[in-house]
């Protein structure tokens, strides 16, 4: 298959499933290209004053609503910053770079997956 008949089939595939056997290629690409722009949209409103009841407990004891939305904007900015990291990983960008040298390759890859983490810990949480 020519490249021109692959671009073809490949686009045909977004229309009509959502992505393509070229995403295929790189999964966590496509999932980090889908999912960034409405988390940093949520985060932005996040930031507005809105948390989950869960985060005003503290080993099971309530803390003031102020401290529990303060805990949850810091988790949602540490994701944020997470996903800005991998964004810049698959685009080449100078951000990710200038962490690892700033910080160290090990420092970087923690904090990625910190932030990962706490996104896979929170799913189902993400609503203002």
């Amino acid at each position: 298959m020519d490249f021109r008949t692959r671009e073809i089939k490949w686009f045909l595939q977004s229309i009509f499933r959502g992505y393509s056997d070229a995403d295929l290629r790189s999964l966590d690409y496509f999932i980090i290209r889908k999912i960034r722009p409405a988390f940093k949209a949520y985060a932005k409103m996040a930031g507005k004053g809105t948390c989950p009841g869960f985060m005003c407990f503290v080993k099971g004891k309530q803390i003031p609503v102020e401290e529990g939305c303060k805990k949850w904007n810091k988790t949602i900015k540490e994701i944020e910053e997470s996903m800005d990291l991998m964004w810049s990983d698959f685009n080449n960008g100078d951000e990710l770079y200038n962490f690892i040298e700033k910080h160290g390759q090990e420092k970087t890859s923690n904090k990625i997956d910190r932030g990962m983490r706490k996104f896979g810990k929170y799913f189902g949480n993400f609503w203002t």
